[in-house]
């Protein structure tokens, strides 16, 4: 017992003995420690505030520790409250050091200009050198085998590209297997699980392996998974603020290979749910403003920069029941889109060449008023110098009244009208191929409005448009053909409200039929047939032929109007004829053709039964404006055939088209203008807008 007794007290001497070596020790330690570091690292400041050594327990604690960067000591980089290093005697019996190293609430901060300082002292060519033997350096040390926790760390960012600071909170690491002389067969001898929040409500997780000694760098094929970044707080963080997203969140899954020999990103999916963008066209200023940023962004050739970096493969990108706004001005009134999904899928920055539309994509979303809008096709989202695009398109019952914001701009005016569509759309090298398979509009009511106020808006429009139809007819980037369309039960009509008084020139009951009609007729013939009733009460038959350009346009067109009530253009004929109808009937004829360059055919308009002054109606007007309604009324009785009591006059056309770069349908329109309405208007003024 004697023995064991002074056995006992021996061990408790030795003991006491240690610790207080141990005590002694600390100091001397804690300056070794701290002149060891500053001497490995002289660019930055090390000061290191305690060092208590637990003999007992084989740790040993630092405390209070702070790294100060010598070019930018302000703000300190970095500070670790408490560094807690426990040995293990396990792997002490095999020949090497094994550790676990605790870090408490350590806390990293770093500006954009200590962030430059860092890589402009690794540009220096002797720290290069260091830098590639530090490996080497490492596996010459005696074997280690150390584990690595890091609780409840902040990292705070203040630079470029940030707008302002961004925190990372509630940084958990851990990091196990961190060897200098792992086992030869693997390759990623640690593991390491990395959890931190960060932007409000966002929080990442990694979960993977790592070879921190592999040369020329760390090897690491890790899973990584963000959850609730709110587009917001990313924005506002990165200085995009003005961006027109104002909600939505971000989630992203990816697994990453990056190592010496291979090196590469698949990212499972990135999902938005419910975001809400807003975007208002810019005005003319806003526009040409831009043109230089745009054009830069151009020449930066993006696509080649991400073609250039380590394979990257997006297997699937969502964005989920978002709300979409659009404004053609800060003024106008908004066109809205409801529950909008967007999916792309099999995005890659290196496709195979032999595929020319690798992804897939869908968009789908309705309008509150009705309607559904559905895009499904293909897609190189990175081919120079823009996206290409193969795609079926598909729209339901869509009220014309919820476009009324947009069409309003062009001074168009849909206030009726249902819409169905179906066919294909093509975007590839700067060209844009459009094709309606089937297209049909019930119960619409369009009309254009000319106005005094916007004169000068529709002379610029004209103009550009002139000048957009002569580029597209050398070289037609833009173009659209109709397999077969159906207009039913419809109304158009013109409205000029600069003219004193205002009129309405319109068209009832309309019904069209159309099929293979293009923009530029190339192959077949196309046809168009349409009926209605000319200001409500003239029976009409509108009917074309049109053939392809080979390389001018041909076709036929033949226009017929009977039993139009003239008193139903009264307001058109004040503002032109300043005089008024009670009674007569209108009736217009019309067939004209167009083939090299050439148009042929005539215009026969006929007024039958026409009484201008009528002493009833006109019982409250000036004696001066009743006696010019009578002269003119005397001159179309001196014309009358007496037998039929009507005028009618015909006149044949024949001759060269003014400009032979017209498109068929600039013909058209001109033929439009000139023959049929200056034929209905004989001796009045003859520009209706102008």
């Amino acid at each position: 017992m004697r023995k064991w007794m002074i056995a006992g007290a021996i061990v408790a001497g030795l003991v006491v003995l240690l610790v207080a070596a141990a005590q002694f020790a600390e100091e001397p330690l804690r300056e070794y420690a701290e002149r060891t570091s500053n001497e490995a690292l002289p660019d930055y400041r090390v000061s290191i505030g305690a060092l208590d050594l637990h003999p007992l327990t084989l740790s040993v604690g630092l405390r209070e520790i702070a790294v100060r960067q010598q070019a930018n000591p302000e703000p300190t980089l970095a500070t670790i409250e408490h560094v807690r290093a426990s040995a293990r005697l396990w792997p002490l019996f095999a020949g090497r050091v094994g550790a676990d190293v605790h870090l408490d609430k350590p806390r990293l901060t770093a500006t954009g200009k200590q962030v430059d300082a860092f890589f402009e002292q690794r540009d220096v060519p002797e720290a290069k050198e260091q830098a590639a033997a530090w490996q080497d350096k490492v596996r010459e040390l005696p074997k280690f085998r150390v584990n690595l926790f890091v609780h409840d760390g902040e990292v705070t960012y203040d630079g470029p590209p940030l707008a302002e600071p961004v925190h990372v909170r509630g940084l958990q690491v851990v990091a196990e297997g961190l060897a200098n002389h792992p086992p030869e067969d693997e390759s990623y001898p640690a593991t390491m699980r990395i959890d931190l929040d960060m932007l409000d409500d966002a929080h990442v997780s990694i979960r993977g392996k790592a070879n921190p000694l592999a040369k020329p760098i760390p090897a690491v094929e890790a899973d990584a998974e963000v959850q609730g970044v709110a587009i917001p707080s990313a924005l506002q963080a990165l200085g995009k603020s003005n961006l027109p997203v104002e909600a939505g969140v971000v989630g992203a899954a990816a697994h990453v290979l990056y190592g010496p020999s291979e090196q590469s990103v698949v990212v499972e999916h990135v999902t938005v749910r419910e975001p809400r963008m807003t975007y208002v066209a810019p005005g003319p200023s806003e526009a040409a403003a831009r043109v230089p940023q745009e054009a830069a962004q151009s020449a930066g050739a993006w696509q080649d920069r991400i073609r250039g970096l380590f394979p990257i493969t997006v297997r699937q990108v969502a964005i989920q029941n978002a709300s979409a706004v659009y404004q053609a001005t800060a003024a106008a009134a908004p066109v809205r889109m409801e529950r909008l999904d967007i999916t792309a899928s099999n995005i890659h920055n290196r496709p195979a060449p032999e595929e020319p539309y690798p992804s897939a994509f869908r968009i789908a979303g309705v309008l509150p008023e009705g309607g559904e809008v559905a895009v499904d096709g293909r897609a190189d989202f990175l081919a120079a110098p823009m996206p290409r695009v193969e795609a079926k398109m598909n729209v339901h019952r869509l009220r014309l009244g919820s476009l009324q914001p947009v069409a309003q701009q062009a001074n168009v005016y849909a206030s009726e009208g249902i819409l169905d569509l179906s066919g294909r759309v093509r975007y590839a090298d700067k060209r844009t191929d459009v094709v309606i398979e089937d297209l049909l509009l019930e119960h619409g009511k369009v009309d254009y409005v000319h106005a005094a106020a916007t004169k000068e808006k529709e002379q610029a429009q004209a103009k550009e448009g002139a000048r957009q139809a002569q580029r597209a007819q050398r070289e037609p980037t833009v173009q659209v053909r109709v397999d077969h369309g159906r207009i039913l039960d419809s109304e158009v009509g013109f409205v000029n409200k600069a003219a004193a008084p205002d009129y309405r020139v319109f068209m009832t009951d309309v019904n069209v039929e159309m099929d293979n009609l293009s923009t530029k007729p190339r192959e077949g013939t196309g046809a168009i047939r349409m009926t209605g009733k000319f200001m409500g009460s003239g029976p009409t038959v509108v009917s074309g032929n049109f053939r392809p350009e080979r390389p001018t346009p041909d076709f036929d067109l033949r226009v017929k109007i009977i039993k139009t009530k003239v008193a139903s253009l009264n307001n058109l004929l004040r503002a032109h004829g300043a005089l008024d109808t009670k009674d007569g009937v209108f009736a217009f004829f019309s067939e004209l053709s167009v083939r090299d360059n050439r148009i042929d055919g005539y215009v026969k308009p006929l007024l039958r039964d026409v009484d201008v002054y009528d002493p009833q109606q006109d019982q409250h007007k000036g004696m001066a404006k009743r006696l010019y309604e009578a002269v003119v009324g005397g001159v179309l009785g001196v014309l009358q055939n007496a037998p039929r009591n009507e005028v009618a006059t015909k006149g044949d056309i024949a001759g060269q088209v003014d400009n032979p770069q017209a498109n068929t349908w600039q013909v058209v329109g001109k033929l439009v203008q000139n023959a049929f309405f200056k034929a209905i208007l004989p001796g009045f003024e003859r520009e209706a807008v102008g």
